[in-house]
């Protein structure tokens, strides 16, 4: 699937599948991806096959909120998923698997994610599981990767061998930059400057007189010159 522009994913699926055979490949090249309202993406393969792969490419942005990018195998290895954007991925309740199934011979697919900047919330969820085989491969790279605690990146097999997670992006350590606000209040009265009738009896006051160009100035308390008025 090819697009100069934008593609918009809403309730919607792309799928390749296979019984006995391995499930077809997924290529997408767009400027952005959005995949919204529970929409799915999906390789897969429900036999002895392997499932195929996702490939990705956005020249902007992917977004995938409250939907899936899924290579899914029953038997068979899990298919891989690679996605390459300009500027974000940015997962909101989203997740991205590649999950298999099978017995003691088969592996989780890999998962690479290369964007300058990948964003996760609390309910996203990034796996490259197994059963009984091992688990796959995640790569995530970026220049900042921004998980919120409750995310999961997760390569393990349930009772195979787990699999792998690596993170290449820049980590920015804010506890020596951050100090403690001051506990105390300030007294709001000494912020306040002393009333000018105060000064004035005091006899600390000064005076600021403006002179107009080529005439005498108007003496304080004097009468002033009114505007012309037409009659």
């Amino acid at each position: 699937i090819i697009a100069n522009g934008d593609i918009f994913l809403n309730k919607s699926v792309i799928t390749t599948g296979a019984e006995e055979a391995e499930g077809g490949n997924i290529h997408i090249n767009c400027q952005n991806l959005k995949i919204s309202n529970q929409s799915e993406i999906i390789a897969k393969s429900d036999g002895t096959g392997n499932a195929g792969n996702i490939t990705i490419t956005a020249l902007s942005d992917l977004s995938c909120d409250l939907s899936k990018i899924n290579t899914e195998a029953v038997w068979a290895d899990g298919g891989d998923i690679y996605i390459d954007t300009g500027k974000i991925i940015k997962l909101e309740s989203g997740e991205i698997l590649a999950s298999v199934g099978g017995g003691s011979d088969t592996n989780g697919g890999n998962i690479d994610l290369i964007s300058k900047y990948i964003i996760m919330d609390d309910d996203s969820k990034i796996y490259a599981n197994a059963f009984e085989g091992s688990g796959g491969y995640i790569n995530i790279s970026s220049k900042v990767f921004l998980k919120e605690p409750l995310g999961i990146i997760d390569a393990s097999s349930e009772i195979g061998i787990d699999g792998i997670v690596e993170i290449n992006s820049p980590f920015t350590s804010l506890s020596g930059s951050l100090k403690p606000l001051p506990i105390g209040f300030l007294n709001a009265a000494n912020l306040i400057k002393t009333p000018c009738e105060v000064r004035v009896k005091d006899g600390d006051y000064g005076s600021f007189t403006v002179k107009g160009r080529d005439a005498l100035p108007i003496e304080p308390g004097g009468f002033q010159i009114s505007p012309p008025v037409d009659f």
